[in-house]
């Protein structure tokens, strides 16, 4: 799927993304458009996958980015992971489970199909 058919891309600050996904395939999300929420992408592009996940608030008080008046894309470039297949699965395949959020990096691996379910 495009970035563009994502629920994160409708997220606050899904747009600020728009650059880091062009021409990649988007595997899996778990993202949440509301005014306040969460958005974590994980895409493939010629043996790579990239991962992006950002938390956002509904006002200053409870969104850093906005706080802060941060450079969104730049921050987004910061923390957005490019890995081989092969690198991203070592890297996060004893990665603990997230217990307080479903969109960790190695439950998206286990929903793409990359990963086994634990």
């Amino acid at each position: 799927m495009r970035y563009e058919n994502t629920v994160a891309y409708f997220c606050t600050y899904g747009d600020d993304a728009t650059h880091l996904f062009e021409g990649w395939y988007i595997l899996v999300e778990d993202s949440e458009a509301d005014y306040q929420g969460h958005a974590a992408v994980l895409a493939e592009k010629d043996g790579l996958l990239r991962y992006l996940s950002w938390e956002y608030g509904s006002c200053s008080g409870c969104d850093e980015w906005e706080a802060t008046e941060a450079d969104v894309p730049r921050e987004m470039d910061r923390l957005c992971m490019t890995m081989t297949k092969e690198e991203f699965i070592n890297h996060f395949k004893y990665a603990e489970k997230s217990s307080w959020s479903s969109y960790s990096a190695r439950d998206l691996l286990e929903k793409a199909g990359l990963l086994p379910k634990t």
